[in-house]
């Protein structure tokens, strides 16, 4: 019985982990709430044939435990909104359930209003703290990328040197590919930026990952997002993924050809001060030009 428990377990927790972390869902809170939700449903499920015990805990929350904490190799750079954070709402989904069949109304309705409370201050701080720790974060092991020697396309499909289209002052990059949800949540915010510097002082350039999106995908989406301020380019040689570039978007900001700033990733509660932030950034590059 207690194996057949592990195994339904294991593998219910291992479908519906990966399905929730792969669908695009913006707001974090949804998710982790749908975590806690559905391990409170498999605590009750496994609790009808087996006495709840650390053992049933232990079935039911390894598997998301594991994918958690595998970022720690695979990708530290979530850190720790998907480790140690979003751990929490399986092990909230569990608590719950214990307590449910424990059949104390009172307890269970204080433990409901204390979780509310934690999923209203995940939404509200806990969750705008660590994405906006996340976005200011320096990612300098990019900052030797061998990006800016890159050739890529442009909408003609002609070929384009990036150190040729990079001006003196400061360039943004901004890599990213057709259907990233995070990516065009901050293309209005990059726009925004765009209007408060004049095009000598900033040459903004997005740079399509060809891996992930194909040139009619790319040229499309270009068409369709046409902004006369942005240089459009696809990377159909894998550029961008011999650079090391694996999260999206990746904003880098250059002083003429040397990458000074690599910032990874973008969410709306993350990026609330996203045009401010950027805009004191490229103050401080052009004030350090005009020394």
């Amino acid at each position: 019985m207690k194996i057949k428990t592990a195994i339904i377990g294991v593998l219910s927790g291992l479908f519906f982990t990966a399905f929730i972390y792969n669908i695009w869902i913006d707001k974090f809170i949804i998710k982790y709430m749908a975590m806690s939700l559905f391990y409170f449903g498999l605590f009750l499920y496994l609790s009808r044939r087996n006495k709840p015990n650390w053992f049933l805990l232990l079935c039911c929350v390894i598997t998301p435990l594991v994918i958690d904490a595998s970022v720690l190799i695979t990708y530290p750079g979530i850190i720790p909104l998907r480790f140690p954070f979003a751990s929490i709402f399986p092990l909230l989904g569990c608590g719950m359930a214990y307590i449910f069949l424990k059949r104390s109304k009172m307890l269970f309705y204080v433990s409901l209003i204390l979780c509310l409370a934690f999923f209203y201050c995940s939404y509200a701080f806990f969750i705008p703290g660590i994405m906006a720790g996340i976005l200011n974060k320096e990612q300098t092991e990019l900052y030797d990328s061998p990006i800016l020697a890159g050739t890529f396309y442009d909408t003609t499909r002609k070929p384009i040197a990036l150190k040729d289209m990079l001006v003196d002052n400061v360039n943004l990059l901004e890599t990213y590919f057709v259907g990233c949800g995070a990516c065009d949540e901050k293309s209005p915010e990059i726009k925004k930026v765009s209007t408060l510097f004049t095009d000598k002082e900033l040459t903004i350039i997005y740079i399509c990952n060809g891996s992930t999106s194909d040139f009619k995908e790319f040229k499309e989406h270009a068409r369709t997002k046409w902004d006369n301020r942005i240089i459009y380019l696809y990377d159909a040689d894998s550029v961008l993924d011999k650079a090391g570039i694996y999260g999206y978007p990746t904003e880098i900001l250059t002083k003429g050809k040397k990458i000074v700033s690599v910032t990874v990733g973008f969410n709306e509660l993350g990026g609330r001060n996203y045009v401010e932030t950027e805009k004191n950034k490229i103050q401080k590059i052009l004030h350090e030009n005009n020394k």
